[in-house]
């Protein structure tokens, strides 16, 4: 499967917001879920990883997880609150992390 087949899946609701064009023909190989700070050590490269964000509590805890991500290898990074969101702070608050995560996915060559 490819980038591009995922965001093709339109029931799924997945966006992209950042990355070149190009990046909808990598290739993924695998998806892993995590909410660890640094998953790194548990991605081997072609992943489709999927975050809901629990490990955030500033902006730098972005740098951090995005960039460890992208040194892994992982194709593309999914986050987000999750299918049921409410309009709670919280979820707001995700909702903010989201969108202020995409010029860090981007300085890695992580397709968000």
């Amino acid at each position: 499967m490819y980038v591009g087949d995922l965001l093709d899946a339109s029931h799924l609701g997945i966006r992209l917001l950042t990355s070149d064009r190009d990046a909808l023909g990598r290739t993924l190989r695998w998806t892993f879920t995590t909410d660890l700070p640094d998953p790194s050590r548990y991605i081997a490269g072609g992943e489709l990883v999927i975050t809901g964000l629990v490990w955030r509590r500033t902006p730098d805890d972005s740098e951090v997880f995005i960039r460890s991500v992208a040194e892994s290898g992982a194709t593309a990074l999914a986050a987000g609150g999750g299918v049921a969101r409410t309009h709670s702070a919280r979820s707001r608050r995700r909702m903010r992390a989201t969108r202020s995560a995409a010029p860090r996915c981007s300085r890695h060559g992580v397709v968000r």
